[in-house]
C-alpha cells in the first residue's frame, strides 16, 4: 500500500511540474517575460531568473532547441542551472563572490537565432545590519506595544527601502495565523535609521475568531480568539531596479537587493 501512495504521489508531482511549464521552441523572443533577481550577502551574489511568456503568467518557460542563460561577473561566465521545484516552481541560478566593482549580469542566447540580449544587473545597495532588536529577543505587548528597530548605515545607496514585518501568531482557542505588512522608509527614517511600529495594534486588527466552545475547531461569529505567542520576523530590504533588453517583453524586470533579517518573539 506505501507503494502505491509513494507512487502516486510521485507521479502526481511530476504532473504538476509538467503542466507548471512550457518549452521555449516557437516562442518569440519579445513575448518572454525575464524577472532576474541578484540578491547580495556578506561574500556573494546570487542570481536567480524566472522566465514566463505573455499571455500564460502562469507558466513558467524551460529553455530548450539550444536556448540557454548565461551568467557573468566582468569576465566570469557561467551556464545558469535549471532548478526545477514543485513548491518554488522552476527557475534558473547562479552564484560568484561578492565584488562591488564588478558588473553583474544575465545573458539570453538563442543560437540558432541569433540571439545574444545581455541584461545588466543594477548598482548592488551597499552592506547593511539591522542593530535593534537583537536576535530572539522577547517582547511583552502589554509592556512595550511599539517597537523602534534601528539599523548601521544612513547612506544606503538603494532606491527603495522597505521594512517587511512577518508576524507568525499562535492562539489559544483559534488556528495559527500568517500576517505580513510592508512599510517604505521615509527619507527622514533612512536618515535617523530608525523606524517605530506599533506591533500590538497590527495584532489586535488581525485577530481571528474563537473556535466555538460547543463545536471545537469551529469558529464563532462572536468571540476573538486570544494571543498566545506571536514570531515576528522584521526584514530590511534595499533594491534597485534596472532596464532589461529592448527585445524582451516590457513586461521583464532586473533587480539587485540585499537584506538583514531578525526574528523576535512576542508575548500578550
Amino acid at each position: 500500500m506505501t507503494t502505491y501512495k509513494t507512487l502516486a504521489l510521485v507521479f502526481l508531482v511530476g504532473s504538476l511540474t509538467a503542466c507548471n511549464e512550457s518549452d521555449s521552441n516557437d516562442i518569440d523572443t519579445g513575448r518572454i517575460i525575464l524577472d532576474a533577481v541578484l540578491t547580495a550577502n556578506d561574500n556573494n551574489v546570487n542570481m536567480r531568473v524566472d522566465l514566463r511568456k505573455e499571455g500564460s503568467d502562469s507558466i513558467k518557460l524551460v529553455l530548450n532547441g539550444g536556448d540557454y542563460l548565461k551568467a557573468n561577473a566582468d569576465i566570469q561566465t557561467q551556464v545558469m542551472e535549471y532548478q526545477s521545484d514543485i513548491f518554488k516552481n522552476s527557475y534558473y541560478r547562479a552564484s560568484f563572490p561578492l565584488n562591488l566593482a564588478s558588473r553583474y549580469g544575465v545573458t539570453l542566447k538563442r543560437p540558432e537565432q541569433n540571439i545574444n540580449y545581455e541584461n545588466i544587473f543594477p548598482t548592488i545597495p551597499t552592506a547593511f545590519k539591522l542593530v535593534l532588536p537583537l536576535a530572539d529577543q522577547k517582547f511583552s505587548l502589554m509592556a512595550q506595544p511599539k517597537l523602534t528597530v534601528t539599523w548601521d548605515n544612513a547612506n544606503i545607496n538603494s532606491q527603495s527601502l522597505t521594512l517587511d514585518q512577518e508576524y507568525i501568531c499562535n492562539w489559544k482557542n483559534a488556528t495559527t495565523t500568517t500576517e505580513r505588512i510592508s512599510n517604505t522608509l521615509s527619507s527622514n527614517e533612512r536618515a535617523q535609521r530608525a523606524i517605530t511600529i506599533n506591533m500590538a495594534e497590527f495584532i489586535n486588527t488581525h485577530k481571528p475568531l474563537a473556535y466555538s466552545p460547543e463545536t471545537p475547531h469551529v469558529t464563532t461569529t462572536q468571540v476573538e480568539a486570544q494571543l498566545d505567542w506571536c514570531r515576528l520576523r522584521l526584514t530590511l530590504d534595499a533594491e534597485n531596479k534596472g532596464q532589461t533588453h529592448a527585445e524582451l517583453s516590457n513586461r521583464s524586470s532586473i533587480i539587485s537587493h540585499r537584506d538583514s533579517e531578525v526574528l523576535v518573539k512576542l508575548t500578550p
